[in-house]
Order: structure tokens, then C-alpha cells, then sequence
């Protein structure tokens, strides 16, 4: 984020999302780094609006990250909840974005905030 390598895609109910995490107690980060971020999301960021999935999550409270990122064409949702989520293509796990960004800045790829960047390659199948 901070080196531009991704584009974030948000809305306001996801910053108020990250903020009420980052804030809780349990993970003892600075309000200054908790600003950063979001100052950061919001400055290198696309707002977007959702799409209506009609999709119903186990956790209500994801639908917004899923429909944010179908809102947005060439975006990926990155989840550590990978089954919370319908199994598509642009839903992938940390580790399968690093893997993602690898190619893509190693293996002759398009760099991600670049439209088509990864889609139609094979990667992760074609959608």
C-alpha cells in the first residue's frame, strides 16, 4: 500500500470497519499508525460504491468487503477467510496475493494497479 504496489478499493463502512479493529485493544496499535493507514487507503485509494450481489455470507458484516470488490473491475479480495466467501477467482488469500504480486513484478506481468493487470493469465483461472 504504502509503496503503491496495490491499489486499495474502499468505501466508508470499510474504513469504519478497519477503524474499530485496529482500534480494539487486543492488537496495541498507535492511533498514529491507525491514522496513517487510513489517511493512506483514502489518499492512494479508489472509493467505490457496492454492487448488489444478492449473496449472503455467514457474516453479514463481510458482505461489503465482497461487494466492494465486485464494484471494481481487475480487483482482488483479499481474505484470511477464504470460506466465508463464494469460491470466485478474485477471492484469494494473503498468500495468494503475494504470489500475484510476484508474478507481476517478476514475471514480465503488468504491475496490478494497471487495468488487465492479471486477468486472462492464467493465474487463477480466467472470470
Amino acid at each position: 500500500l504504502f509503496k503503491g504496489t496495490i491499489t486499495p478499493i474502499y468505501n466508508d463502512e470499510i474504513l469504519n470497519e478497519y477503524s474499530t479493529v485496529l482500534t480494539r485493544s487486543k492488537f496495541k496499535i498507535a492511533k498514529e499508525k491507525i491514522d496513517a493507514v487510513l489517511t493512506e487507503i483514502k489518499t492512494k485509494g479508489i472509493h467505490s460504491e457496492r454492487v448488489n450481489s444478492g449473496e449472503t455470507l455467514p457474516d453479514a458484516k463481510d458482505l461489503v468487503f465482497y461487494e466492494v470488490a465486485l464494484s471494481k473491475e481487475d480487483s482482488f479480495l483479499v481474505t484470511g477467510n477464504l470460506k466465508h466467501f463464494p469460491k470466485k477467482p478474485f477471492v484469494v488469500s494473503p498468500a495468494e496475493m503475494m504470489e500475484i504480486i510476484h508474478a507481476a513484478m517478476f514475471g514480465g506481468g503488468k504491475i496490478l494497479n494497471e487495468p488487465g493487470a492479471m486477468y486472462g493469465r492464467g493465474v487463477y483461472g480466467n472470470w
